[in-house]
């Protein structure tokens, strides 16, 4: 049998998203079919980044800022929400790699 579908993915950022150091990161999760989260919680690898809220528009956000220049992987962990309305199993939503790099230096004013 094939193993069951996922229930969380993360649309937000990218994978292999780059973006400038001091710059902040919308992560965003969705539901894939029709799931229900008891709470979802954004990681960089193992590092605990935060809580997401709900999305009026849909799906779980959380904005971070302050990434160290690098390669980072993001990943969303949802606890779904069975359906009795108790706890169910932990789902971990395929990572994507968020790239950090430092801004150029400005221009040098007396030329080379």
């Amino acid at each position: 049998t094939l193993p069951p579908a996922k229930c969380v993915g993360m649309v937000l950022p990218y994978d292999q998203s780059v973006v400038l150091t001091a710059t902040p990161v919308l992560l965003r999760a969705i539901a894939i079919g029709p799931c229900g989260f008891n709470w979802i919680k954004f990681y960089d690898g193992t590092v605990y980044l935060g809580d997401a809220v709900p999305n009026p528009g849909g799906g779980y956000d959380l904005t971070v800022g302050g990434f160290a220049l690098g390669t980072h992987q993001l990943s969303a962990v949802a606890q779904l929400a069975d359906s009795t309305g108790g706890v169910g199993e932990v789902e971990t939503s395929a990572p994507v790699d968020l790239i950090v790099v430092a801004p150029a230096p400005p221009p040098d004013p007396h030329g080379p």
